[in-house]
Order: structure tokens, then C-alpha cells, then sequence
């Protein structure tokens, strides 16, 4: 069957109607472009919900001279004077995480996290004993530790809120730690070699574990990325399995799915990245189509945006989205007058012109109040024609095999 990819998705609704993938504005500002999404269709008004703020690759990005000598203007814009060392290149990044302007970006290739602490202008690298191997995700818990689950070292190294190291947890001959997320006190991991999830207390002392290897559906086939949603509900990125599925963390009990495999918006191809809003709507990050797309906690699509391209909005095999709240006065110079900001998405994309990138979700503050309600009823109507569309054009480039001689028709 063939596929219609899902790259020329844009922002469906983010509260939710999708349409094209170019944004829906650029205005000259100050030191940049604004530029927003998604784009409205023709004689179709559509609020836009995310601002794209910067796009960069170099660690050092945000960096400034002690000295004082740069301005913030110059800063901000990537600007440095020529006491600043040379650029970082963030090489192969995976895993994000941010605590009021600290940045920690994983990467794969260079084996360290990258700490990029923008209210400070300084750049660093988190050291930890023995040295990081394969550094795939951060996770920031409620008390401020960090959790970094190195799979090459299959452990999870752990720093106090200074950065610190602490202790590593977890047996290297039981799993291979792919992501973490803290609950009270339990340390939920996907374990990319028994293909579960397994439960630790803080001690790193092996609880229990949730699902087990397979096709069923409550089973897991390649688990990586996880997050802990409305109701303490655990949502457990199955990327072989291209589906999300959710779990009772407390019972292990498996309650649902999010997606499934396809070419169409909503569908997934290799999910891998989530992170869950405010609201308690669900952002999935898909390599396969260089989207992310987001979900209510019913599993309704709310949102898709994201394409390939050269463009610094462009999406390169993106690996990882995080929502963050704590560092929107880092981003403040990037955005628009008019936009007002409800809180930070970041994609990390493994390959392109950005490899991190920083959007703003909130509101155009120029618009009435009623230009962000939603007419449902056409957003279903919009999204059924365009799915048979889809499938009509998936239809006309099958090939047509003629049977061979002498056999029989089916």
C-alpha cells in the first residue's frame, strides 16, 4: 500500500483545524521575521497558535562575553565578539530538557549533554564520572534531579539541581534504560532490551515492570519515549509498534491506544518524542514524516505541523518535543508584541539546517476573543474530504499487475 506521507501537515487546531504547512504570516520585526502557523485555506480564517521563535545548532548560541562588551540585542541575535570561543556544533541530538533558561540538549555523537544556560549568555557540558557514552535523555523531576538514561552505558546517571553528579542507578544486566519519567516517588523507564517498561524506586531498585514483548495490544514492541499525562495515566511511545499505548502506572494495567500505523494525518509511521501541555493534550514527535502532531487525552488529533526543508522552521528527523513553562522570559525577545505566549514547545530534529528548535503556543492578542473558537462541525468536514483525497490519490499510483500467463484470477 502506498503512503501518503504526512509532511505538508500544519496546525490543525491546536485547539484544531488543520491546514497547510507554510506559516501564516511573515512581519518584519525588529531583529527577525515573525512567523506564524498554521496557514488558513482560501476564504478560511484560521487564528494561528504557534510562533516559531529560532532555530539554531551551536551550543554556544546563546553564548556572551564575560566582559560585558556584547549587548543583549547582539546576544540574542547570535551575535558574539571575538572573545567568544567558537561555535559548539550540536553534532547528533536526541533527548531536551529545560529548567527556567537551562537548556540540556543530548547528543548522540559528540557522547555529552550540551548545557545551555541563556539567562547566563554560558555554555558547558554536564561532566559525570567515567564519561557519558550514549546520552539519550534528560528528565528534570519535580525536586529539581536530573536524569540522564544512557543507553550506552545502560544506566541512568543522576545530578542534584547544581548539576552535581549524584550516583548512577539501574543494573546494566537487567535493561537498557531509553527514557525516564518521575511519579512520586517511581521512576517509570522503557528498557529497550526487554522491550517493557520497568518501575524503580530512587534507589534505582527494580519494582515491577508494565507490558512485555509483543504484538498484542497490551503489549510493547519497541518502547522508547514516555511521559505521565492526565490522571496519572502512562503514555508509552511503541515505535516499532507506531502506535502510543497507555497504561495504568499504578496496576500496569493497559487502557488504550493513541494512533495507528499509516500515511495520514493522525496515523504514525515512527513516533518517538511526547510531551504533555498544560491542558493535558499530547505532542508526538514522527521521524518518518518530519511532523509533530498532538492528541487530546481521549486520542482525538488536535494538531499537526511540520514539513522537510532548508528553511530554519524545517524539520530534519525529528526526535523529541518537550513543553516547557519555566523558560518563556528566556524567549521573550523573539516574540511578536502582539502574540502572548501560554508556554515553549521544543523540537529536536537529528538532521537539518536546526537541530533545536523553539516554538511559542498561545494567541494572537490582536484578534477577538471568538477567533479562536472552533467550528467543529466544518473541522470534521475539512478533515473527511481531505482524507478521501488521500486515499483517492493512494488509489490512482498503485501499480496495476497483470496476472501471468495461465494463472488463475483471484
Amino acid at each position: 500500500m502506498t503512503h501518503r506521507p504526512l509532511v505538508r501537515a500544519c496546525l490543525l487546531l491546536a485547539a484544531m483545524l488543520i491546514t497547510g504547512c507554510a506559516p501564516t504570516a511573515k512581519t518584519a520585526g525588529p531583529s527577525q521575521d515573525y512567523v506564524f502557523f498554521p496557514t488558513p485555506d482560501p476564504g478560511q480564517t484560521v487564528a494561528p497558535r504557534l510562533q516559531f521563535l529560532v532555530g539554531f545548532d551551536r551550543a554556544d548560541f546563546f553564548a556572551r562575553s564575560q566582559s560585558g562588551k556584547a549587548s543583549f540585542a547582539q546576544w540574542v541575535a547570535g551575535e558574539q565578539d571575538k572573545s567568544v570561543a567558537q561555535p559548539t556544533r550540536i553534532v547528533s541530538p536526541y533527548g531536551i530538557a529545560a529548567d527556567h533558561g537551562k537548556l540540556y540538549v543530548c547528543d548522540l555523537t559528540q557522547s555529552c549533554v550540551h548545557v545551555i544556560d541563556i539567562p547566563a549568555g554560558a555554555y558547558s557540558r554536564l561532566e559525570a564520572p567515567g564519561k557519558f557514552m550514549t546520552p539519550v535523555n534528560l528528565t528534570i523531576g519535580p525536586d529539581g534531579t536530573r536524569y540522564v538514561c544512557d543507553t550506552g552505558r545502560r544506566v541512568v546517571l543522576t545530578f542534584d539541581p547544581q548539576d552535581q553528579f549524584l550516583r548512577e542507578i539501574g543494573d546494566p544486566a537487567k535493561g537498557v534504560a531509553m527514557d525516564l519519567a518521575v511519579l512520586g516517588n517511581q521512576l517509570f523507564v522503557t528498557d529497550i532490551r526487554t522491550k517493557q517498561v520497568q518501575v524503580w524506586d530512587r534507589d534505582g531498585k527494580l519494582l515491577r515492570t508494565i507490558s512485555r514483548e509483543g504484538q498484542g495490544p497490551d503489549e510493547l514492541t519497541m518502547p522508547t519515549n514516555l511521559a505521565i499525562g492526565p490522571g496519572n495515566r502512562l503514555y508509552v511511545v511503541d515505535t516499532f509498534g507506531q502506535r502510543v499505548k497507555v497504561f495504568d502506572p499504578a496496576t500496569g494495567n493497559y487502557l488504550t491506544d493513541i494512533g495507528q500505523p499509516g500515511g495520514q494525518i493522525g496515523a504514525f509511521a515512527r513516533p518517538k518524542g511526547i510531551a504533555i501541555d498544560p491542558d493535558g493534550d499530547i505532542w508526538i514527535a514522527d521521524a518518518q514524516w518530519s511532523a509533530v502532531q498532538a492528541f487530546n487525552a481521549k486520542g482525538e488529533l488536535l494538531a499537526a505541523f511540520g514539513s522537510p526543508g532548508d528553511q530554519p522552521w524545517s524539520m530534519g528527523i525529528p526526535a523529541t518535543v518537550l513543553v516547557d513553562q519555566s523558560s518563556l522570559a528566556s524567549f521573550t525577545p523573539y516574540l511578536a508584541p502582539f502574540f502572548k505566549p501560554e508556554y515553549l514547545l521544543f523540537v529536536i530534529n537529528q538532521h537539518g539546517k536546526s537541530k533545536v528548535m523553539v516554538y511559542a503556543y498561545g494567541r494572537d492578542t490582536r484578534l477577538p476573543a471568538d477567533a479562536y473558537e472552533i467550528d467543529y462541525a466544518k473541522v470534521q468536514a475539512i478533515r473527511e474530504a481531505r482524507r478521501q483525497a488521500a486515499e483517492t490519490e493512494a488509489a490512482a499510483t498503485q501499480p496495476t499487475t497483470a496476472p501471468a500467463p495461465g494463472s488463475a484470477s483471484p
